[in-house]
């Protein structure tokens, strides 16, 4: 989902627009000659509110596989705002979540050293998430910490071009670092022109990805595909993607100017 989470990503996200976003994204693949997938989802709103320079949301997430693991979330971020000199602008967030994690033991083939646990279990955590961004109309980069399992970092550039409207590409980095001992890098490049979005990204586990999307109204359409041509794909390597943003309400009036670059 990367981009298309904003409030996961990076809480400092949360109000940035000069709309109030609802996102709504669902993505999964299925084993080749199996019924066993996954699937994951989110569903997240954020506003801003100008008399505080803050921005307020509420999101959740679930990821299914099949019927015997799954991982769900509840979250809550807030931001707060500001501008600094030279056209760039700050936000600074938080996020605190409730994390539900259920497997079930009986379902799945494990090789023990010891007595492997049996039947379905689950296990409650809580997280918290510090983040910043700053920004202008041409750079941003965005930072989080997580107090629980990994860390973000995201850098991008936009460039528009004077000689033909509505033109604009945004080219950007991405770097999720686990406190597990692994981490992941992505390159982002997309383009919009008018009403039409076109976008693709490669990642360091050997995945590509594809996007399109349109603006209707107050309405962002996309669909994503991504393949992953590593041996880690498990033999499921094709990843389908559709989001959908909503603009509620449609303009908001900000303190501190919006964040207009692509995310996706």
């Amino acid at each position: 989902m990367g981009y298309k989470s904003p409030l996961v990503l990076n809480p400092a996200f949360t109000g940035i627009s000069d709309f109030g976003r609802l996102n709504l994204t669902a993505n999964g693949y299925k084993y080749p000659n199996s019924k066993k997938g996954k699937l994951n989802n989110y569903l997240g709103y954020d506003g801003y509110l100008s008399k505080y320079n803050s921005g307020v949301g509420l999101y959740t997430t679930n990821e299914f596989f099949s019927d015997f693991q799954r991982n769900s979330s509840v979250g809550l971020s807030y931001s707060y705002q500001g501008n600094i000199k030279n056209n760039w602008n700050y936000s600074a967030g938080a996020q605190f979540s409730f994390n539900q994690y259920f497997i079930d033991y009986d379902k799945i083939i494990m090789i023990c050293t010891d007595i492997c646990p049996t039947g379905p279990k689950t296990f409650n955590y809580y997280n918290l998430v510090l983040g910043g961004l700053v920004y202008s109309d041409k750079w941003f980069f965005g930072a989080t910490y997580s107090f629980e399992d990994e860390s973000n970092f995201n850098l991008g550039y936009t460039q528009h071009f004077k000689n033909i409207d509505d033109l604009s590409i945004t080219g950007s980095v991405f770097l999720n670092s686990s406190y597990h001992g692994w981490t992941y890098f992505e390159i982002q490049s997309l383009v919009k022109y008018k009403m039409l979005y076109l976008g693709a990204k490669f990642g360091s586990i050997d995945t590509y990805g594809f996007q399109a999307g349109v603006d209707l109204y107050r309405f962002r359409l996309n669909y994503g595909f991504q393949y992953n041509a590593s041996k880690l794909a498990n033999n499921a390597p094709c990843f389908n993607e559709v989001s959908i943003q909503v603009k509620l309400p449609k303009t908001l009036k900000r303190n501190s100017a919006g964040f207009k670059h692509l995310l996706y």
